[in-house]
């Protein structure tokens, strides 16, 4: 058994498959070891600390799974050469792993080919798949209980009378308002992408059918003015079908229906 200088110093005498993690940011080999068997077979280990590119998807966050990955290919042998296997005994996590606010559920292996752009032939690859979920409560409580219960507050301009225009533009105003504070605090926390996420779309509908309360209000409070006869079954109308509406729209967007 080589120790970690002894195990760089006899790579460099014999072939090895020149092993490189493809997807690692600034990897850090933290200790390494090397052994060599009496068949010739060879076993070198390390211990990596790196942080690794994946893809994500974002548009169910903060309700989304993602699959990370860490790749693993030769630098300098394709598949002819090097071809990797997964050993199934020699895969796992420690439970109740976290990357930020990400739960670990899972790990998987894959030897895959896989083609390098700009170079010929196939690469054998070999990939650790981690299934992750997103720790959600943050967001249920910090963004969508408080925007929820400001769009229901602003519903009450529904049992003003509508010839006090001057109270339910107030109200309505004051929670436009706290809805841009509260999605500013938490903008900070959020992915920057330029697809919607779940948090984009709800507050989109929530300012929507605030505007829509602000219009109600102001073509009761003409139809006021004008005596219209239909003034009272406008204001209850309105009273059932936004808050409706609302609360459809906010489980529509939530809830993982089939698109």
């Amino acid at each position: 058994m080589l120790g970690e200088e002894g195990a760089r110093e006899f790579l460099k005498g014999i072939w090895w498959p020149q092993v490189e993690f493809v997807n690692a940011v600034n990897p850090q080999v933290r200790n390494c070891s090397l052994a060599v068997d009496p068949d010739g077979g060879v076993v070198y280990q390390l211990g990596l600390a790196s942080h690794f590119r994946s893809r994500y998807d974002f548009r169910r966050f903060p309700f989304d799974r993602q699959i990370l990955e860490v790749r693993l290919q030769s630098f300098l042998y394709d598949d002819s050469g090097v071809r990797f296997a997964a050993d199934p005994a020699l895969r796992g996590y420690s439970g109740g792993d976290t990357c930020d606010d990400l739960r670990v559920e899972g790990v998987r292996t894959v030897c895959r080919p896989a083609k390098i752009p700009g170079i010929a032939g196939t690469y054998s690859e070999f990939a650790a798949l981690i299934s992750v979920s997103r720790n959600s409560a943050f967001y249920i409580w910090r963004v969508f209980f408080p925007t929820i219960l400001i769009m229901a507050m602003s519903f009450t301009i529904y049992f003003i009378k509508v010839q006090e225009l001057k109270d339910r533009a107030s109200i309505t105003l004051s929670c436009m308002l706290a809805c841009i504070a509260t999605q500013f605090a938490i903008s900070f926390n959020m992915p920057k992408i330029s697809c919607l996420t779940l948090v984009d779309k709800v507050y989109l509908v929530t300012y929507a059918c605030l505007a829509a309360g602000a219009g109600v209000s102001v073509v009761e409070h003409y139809m006021h003015h004008r005596n219209h006869p239909r003034l009272n079954r406008c204001n209850r109308l309105a009273r059932w079908l936004i808050p409706l509406l609302y609360a459809a729209l906010i489980v529509w967007i939530l809830l993982p229906f089939p698109r």
